[in-house]
């Protein structure tokens, strides 16, 4: 008598894809920002979105070419921070926060942009970041949170505004500004997270997506941010 075994297959999960801050310029235009990427800047047939800070204010999405690049828009923001994403067959990369040069208006042909300043010169901690995916909640659970700030800086840090740049995802805050973060202390950002089956999907793979802007005030001040994943479960 012959024995057979069965082989179980496993089906390879796709690659997150990549964005090469390198390839990419900005131009304004009137009141936007048009963000270029050259070939190869993007991996090639992705979903890119584009967001700034700026409560409600909507994100700019394109569909990459075959050849990587791409062209998206989105309104300009004071923070003069943007922060890009790809998902490419239910793959989501790692965001990238770009910003460009600080006198926008004086931008008259694309001009390369840089990687966004760190609020506070890289010594505040923050605990995840840059994404807090919440994987599968049940739809009308809640999923309590929170996201830690770690202050590793030489003096007190204050949080004199916190927002969801969405607002629609489900995402919602519990904590509210003015936050004081001592110094060589943690202090934490409670948030929820209670998917409905009446919200759109942010992403083509059926993921709520929403950003958490943290922002600190002084002269080191900024803007941090931390995107916040959940997908809402049967």
């Amino acid at each position: 008598m012959l024995a057979f075994t069965a082989a179980c297959v496993v089906s390879p999960q796709p690659l997150p894809p990549s964005i090469d801050i390198a390839k990419l310029t900005v131009l304004p235009v009137g009141q936007q920002l048009r963000i270029h990427g050259a070939p190869r800047a993007v991996t090639p047939n992705a979903f890119l979105s584009a967001t700034g800070p700026a409560a409600n204010t909507p994100p700019g999405r394109a569909t990459v070419h075959a050849d990587g690049s791409f062209d998206v828009v989105v309104a300009i923001d004071a923070a003069n921070v943007y922060r890009l994403e790809a998902e490419l067959g239910g793959a989501l990369s790692q965001p990238v926060d770009i910003a460009a040069p600080q006198v926008i208006a004086m931008i008259m042909m694309p001009t390369p942009v840089s990687a966004a300043t760190k609020p506070d010169a890289g010594c505040l901690g923050i605990d995840p970041s840059p994404v807090d995916d919440r994987g599968a909640v049940p739809v009308g659970q809640t999923d309590t949170f929170a996201v830690q700030l770690v202050n590793g800086c030489p003096s007190d840090l204050t949080v004199d505004a916190l927002h969801l740049q969405g607002g629609g995802a489900g995402f919602a805050l519990a904590t509210a500004a003015p936050l004081v973060v001592p110094q060589g202390q943690v202090r934490a950002v409670s948030l929820t997270f209670q998917p409905q089956a009446s919200l759109q999907s942010t992403q083509p793979n059926g993921v709520l997506e929403d950003l958490l802007v943290i922002h600190f005030a002084g002269a080191n001040g900024g803007d941090a941010l931390v995107t916040l994943r959940g997908e809402p479960a049967p």
